[in-house]
């Protein structure tokens, strides 16, 4: 089936919706701030469309995408068919948990910033905001998604750089922010250190692992071996006096001691070693 034209306000009367799955088709214009009215809603799925404007601001309203997995819904099995992509791979699903939550707008036209209260939407598994032209920096609030398992955020136009607090999503198994306009050194620990440089590619000037070395550490290095060096060269030059000095003097005094030795040898050898006296064996004459 393939849709067309403005979103019609007809959902707004399904207040207990929890999947709505309308990807692939080609709606235009904003999506509605009535949407967070569906309260209740698990699964969103607008991607592939022409949808332009901002994402609703309203997202707090969302209730079904704040309820922890400890949590129980009324109906712990939610039966619907929907194709879906989880970490990369396109999945058939044929029920949906409740503990299944996914909000995707991708490849879209979008536009403004990524609202930062989507940090309260804490059960959310996976977010893709792909292929869109949204602008600005990534939204430290992230951070707060605990669940998060798949963050999509490539190809859009956003700058600044990498909140640290994505560091502590500790179950992240997909990440791409590549192709945008990010800048700055990667955050290290825990699933940040698992991630390829496909992850991060096409940015502006991203640095750190797994791309090249930031270049202020390099500088740090650098200038570290220059204070090394300055601090302990005078060390060294000391160490380079003296030892060159107690080589000269050593030299000196052994070819002095050498020159000595030759010169006095002969009266030593007489010291060390008394002449041997030969006997005389003259002719003796008695006395007459």
């Amino acid at each position: 089936m393939d849709l067309q034209g403005s979103f019609l306000s007809i959902w707004h009367f399904f207040s207990d919706l929890r999947v709505l799955s309308l990807g692939y088709n080609n709606f235009s214009g904003d999506i509605p701030q009535w949407i967070t009215d569906l309260s209740q809603l698990q699964v969103l799925d607008l991607s592939n469309n022409k949808f332009s404007g901002k994402i609703p601001s309203n997202l707090q309203r969302l209730k079904g995408f704040k309820i922890l997995g400890s949590s129980k819904l009324s109906g712990n099995t939610l039966y619907e068919d929907l194709n879906i992509v989880i970490k990369g791979y396109e999945y058939k699903l044929t029920y949906l948990l409740a503990t299944n939550t996914i909000f995707d707008l991708s490849s879209n036209n979008l536009t403004g910033e990524i609202p930062p209260n989507i940090g309260g939407l804490i059960s959310l598994r996976l977010l893709n905001l792909s292929g869109n032209q949204l602008e600005g920096k990534i939204p430290t609030s992230l951070g707060e998604i605990s669940n998060l398992e798949q963050l999509d955020l490539s190809r859009n136009i956003l700058s600044g750089e990498i909140p640290q607090d994505l560091s502590t999503l500790t179950k992240l198994a997909s990440l791409n922010i590549s192709w945008n306009g990010l800048c700055g050194k990667i955050p290290k620990g825990t699933q940040m250190d698992t991630f390829n440089e496909t992850s991060f590619e096409g940015n502006k000037c991203l640095c750190g692992y797994p791309l090249q070395v930031c270049k202020e550490t390099q500088n740090n290095n650098t200038m570290e071996d220059v204070h090394n060096s300055k601090g302990h060269g005078w060390l060294s030059h000391v160490d380079e006096h003296v030892s060159l000095f107690a080589l000269g003097l050593g030299l000196g005094i052994g070819f002095f001691g050498v020159v000595t030795v030759m010169i006095l040898w002969d009266d030593a050898r007489h010291w060390v070693m008394p002449p041997h006296i030969q006997p005389y064996y003259g002719v003796y004459k008695f006395p007459k």
